[in-house]
């Protein structure tokens, strides 16, 4: 366990993961307006239908995720970390992308019990 005195606040990861929220605000409340100004100009629904609209769809947004941010238990087992310093995009993009591919050619899922 990592004593106090060496945690510290990363401000810049801190930062862009509020910038990341940001934008899901802001564009939730950009579908929001925009969907009902569709349901009473283009529909002609009036005000309280129109809420009642947006209030389910709310509400359904809430359980209607994609498969891949299910939230799932994971069994125990074996789990690849990916942690890596700086990048620059421009310039080791490409390497990476190769090895990436390479490792993906070379994996055996027969062999792995993994299904597709």
């Amino acid at each position: 366990m990592e004593r106090a005195s060496e945690m510290k606040l990363n401000t810049k990861r801190t930062f862009l993961i509020g910038v990341v929220f940001l934008s899901i605000s802001l564009l939730n409340g950009a579908h929001d307006n925009m969907t009902s100004k569709i349901l009473l100009n283009q529909f002609n629904l009036d005000t309280l239908a129109s809420g009642l609209i947006m209030a389910i769809d709310n509400i359904l947004a809430l359980f209607m995720l994609p498969e891949q941010m299910l939230l799932i238990d994971v069994p125990e087992g074996e789990y690849i970390v990916f942690e890596h310093g700086p990048f620059d995009f421009a310039t080791q993009n490409q390497a990476v992308e190769q090895k990436i591919e390479a490792a993906m050619a070379a994996f055996d899922y027969k062999s792995s019990g993994y299904r597709l």
